[in-house]
């Protein structure tokens, strides 16, 4: 369990834990709902570091954000490798972003799903 999780209840508390456990072990469920659209961990997609782009900009939202976060009684932001990003898609016009269909951060699985912004074009 994540911190500030806690199931309701003593019934099924077994197979509740189990199917948790399955869900937050693949990100099949997430992805097979994009399968035109080739999906990458965060770090590996941006590699912001690795190009000497400033990572400050980022550094500096991720301060802000935790005691937010914190008051709230989310003491960790999720791993960015658990932040799975669309950079590519097969279907002509595809275009990514905010709007995308069916993404954003999924509770039970732990993970984000999400996409470029922008045309999402192969090659």
């Amino acid at each position: 369990m994540t911190p500030n999780e806690h199931l309701a209840g003593t019934t099924g508390v077994g197979q509740l834990l189990e199917r948790l456990a399955e869900l937050r072990a693949t990100t099949t469920s997430l992805t097979e709902q994009h399968p035109t659209v080739v999906f990458r961990p965060l770090p590996q997609a941006l590699r912001w570091e690795a190009a000497g782009l400033d990572m400050g900009p980022l550094r500096y939202g991720l301060a802000f954000l935790r005691p937010r976060y914190a008051a709230l009684g989310m003491s960790r932001t999720l791993p960015l490798d658990r932040v799975l990003l669309g950079v590519q898609c097969s279907v002509d016009g595809a275009f990514g972003g905010f709007h995308h269909p069916n993404q954003g951060y999924r509770h039970l699985q732990m993970y984000a799903v999400i996409t470029t912004l922008g045309p999402l074009a192969a090659g």
